[in-house]
């Protein structure tokens, strides 16, 4: 697709993470994680339930931590589902039995929430090439839409605005909103609803091999797989129909 022809698209719609947003995690606190040391919001997380009755040493509460939240993760990859950060808060509270009621306990886990996305937030940026590509698609005339897996809405909100690029798309379709999860059919099916689009006029643009271009592709969507590590497509079937290592690679 060199050269691309955006005119005969209705809508085209673009992955948020590791495709247009990257997160450096070298200001993170590191921790200590089945013999390596890692990036974590954990530290900050910790010493935010601290405040409300957790009484268990760090060492105790990451183990804790990291089993909420891979059931969490096992539970949305089977169903292709998403449950918000603040739900997956809400649990951990629940495990550690802090918080008096329901009512506390679910305002535990949006100061979590908080803790945990401003760091995501700040550890964000924009990757080369972002702004030209989506600039080439508006100055065609083609709605942009961002669609993204991911459990926090108005953190993907708020990324946006750091990086002036809220005005850069038509509609937002974030997991968190729709409760579905790419490569589920509903969710790129509410991209095209957003822009009156059909799958033959839609092209999706996404890193994921999976949850980006196969998902897309099944449904007959046009698609650019970024393949920045340069591996092998991990399906037979519903190939993506032009593979990139950068975004500069789409563009004139």
């Amino acid at each position: 697709m060199p050269g691309h022809d955006w005119s005969k698209l209705k809508c085209v719609s673009i992955d948020l993470f590791d495709t247009i947003i990257a997160l450096d995690t070298s200001d993170l606190p590191r921790v200590q994680w089945q013999g390596k040391e890692i990036p974590s919001t954990a530290p900050r997380v910790y010493d935010e339930i601290s405040r409300f009755g957790c009484t268990l040493p760090f060492e105790a509460f990451l183990p804790i931590l990291q089993k909420n939240q891979d059931d969490v993760l096992a539970e949305k990859e089977e169903r292709n589902i998403e449950i918000s950060a603040t739900i997956r808060f809400l649990r951990l509270a629940e495990k550690l039995d802090i918080g008096s009621d329901d009512l506390e306990r679910m305002d535990i886990a949006k100061r979590l929430t908080k803790v945990h996305m401003d760091c995501i937030d700040e550890s964000s940026r924009v990757i080369d090439g972002t702004r030209p590509l989506i600039d080439e698609i508006r100055d065609a005339g083609v709605p942009v839409v961002l669609i993204s897996n991911f459990d926090h809405a108005p953190a993907a909100q708020k990324i946006l605005l750091r990086h002036d690029l809220t005005n850069s798309f038509d509609h937002l379709v974030i997991s968190d909103g729709v409760g579905l999860r790419k490569p589920h059919p509903g969710i790129f099916q509410e991209a095209m609803n957003r822009c009156d689009a059909t799958p033959e006029a839609t092209l999706h643009i996404g890193d994921d091999p999976i949850a980006d271009a196969w998902g897309a592709a099944r449904l007959g969507l046009r698609t650019i797989w970024i393949n920045r590590k340069s591996k092998d497509f991990p399906r037979e079937d519903h190939l993506p129909e032009r593979t990139v290592l950068t975004l500069r690679e789409i563009t004139r």
